[in-house]
């Protein structure tokens, strides 16, 4: 399970952090935003690594290859 994970809504900023608790246990999300309801993104689309860092709310990019994590936003 990645550390992170975010809305694939281009409109949301919510941030899943994954990170171990105090308990030492894994917090899993759900697949749908709690905030929005769309999609969450777990991997980069490019070269599939997992979303190791907090991606950047404004340009949200893989940390190993500097794509796009959510799709351009259509007309």
């Amino acid at each position: 399970m990645p550390p992170f994970a975010i809305c694939s809504n281009q409109s949301c900023i919510y941030t899943f952090d994954m990170q171990v608790d105090k308990e030492s246990h894994f917090k899993i999300p759900s697949l749908l935003c709690p905030k929005c309801k769309s999609k969450v993104i777990l991997y980069c689309r490019e070269c599939y690594s997992p979303l190791f860092h907090r991606p950047g709310q404004q340009d949200p990019r893989c940390g190993y290859c500097m794509a796009q994590l959510k799709e351009p936003m259509r007309r």
